[in-house]
């Protein structure tokens, strides 16, 4: 049997409750609008038809860490729009990429009773409307400073972490990759914020770099594809 791909481009879709738009506020304001505030890992997803069978939608399963604000007794499930049910996938373009095993901050809202997506609204939450609801910090692997293509520092993280007056447990200024077998030590690195094509020059501080050039190389994690 042939499948089928539905793809979505910049599609606007009208929800009742908050759809999955990524205008900008700020944390101040996403955290006052947000229901709940986890810091959480995707442990699980299931995609299914929404209640009209129009689109599909993905529910992943967040097991919390911490919560920076609200309580659930349960593990919440977050619903995003794209998926793939039996041979048909629907891609949305402006959808997070999500995997099992990433970690975040999310900023969310609780489903409204009166969605179109599913019956059961009790645990079912969808993103802030914003572009700071979900912040990624990382895997089992590595952690790294990325937020949905833009830079992400630890001021961001402070900012969040006075707000709530909660700590946030998995921090971004981890260097992102490290061989079993290297011996160097980063201990931090300046300035946080550059400039692509102006000559920035990136001063790195720590140890273990040999005392000659050319024998270490830096790399980078990918800011558009970590």
């Amino acid at each position: 049997m042939k499948g089928f791909i539905l793809i979505s481009i910049l599609a606007i879709q009208v929800i009742f409750g908050f759809s999955q738009n990524t205008s900008k506020n700020s944390i101040q304001d996403c955290i006052l609008k947000s229901d709940i505030v986890i810091e959480a890992e995707i442990a699980g997803k299931l995609s299914f038809w929404d209640l009209q069978h129009k689109n599909i939608y993905t529910a992943f399963e967040l097991k919390i860490t911490t919560s920076l604000k609200g309580y659930s007794e349960k593990n919440p499930r977050l619903l995003l729009m794209g998926g793939k049910v039996d041979d048909i996938l629907q891609i949305v373009s402006t959808s997070s990429e999500l995997k099992i095993g990433n970690r975040g901050i999310f900023m969310l809202k609780k489903l409204s009773e009166l969605n179109k997506i599913s019956n059961e609204t009790d645990n079912n939450y969808l993103l802030l409307k914003s572009k700071n609801s979900y912040i990624f910090l990382g895997d089992e692997s590595h952690k790294v400073e990325y937020v949905d293509g833009n830079d992400l520092n630890d001021e961001t993280i402070e900012e969040i972490e006075k707000i709530t007056g909660k700590k946030v447990k998995y921090k971004t200024s981890t260097p992102a990759l490290k061989s079993i077998k290297s011996t160097h030590k980063i201990t931090g690195f300046s300035p946080k914020t550059v400039t692509a094509g102006t000559g920035t020059i990136l001063n790195i501080y720590g140890e273990g770099f040999g005392f000659v050039q050319a024998e270490s190389s830096v790399w980078f994690t990918h800011a558009d594809n970590p």
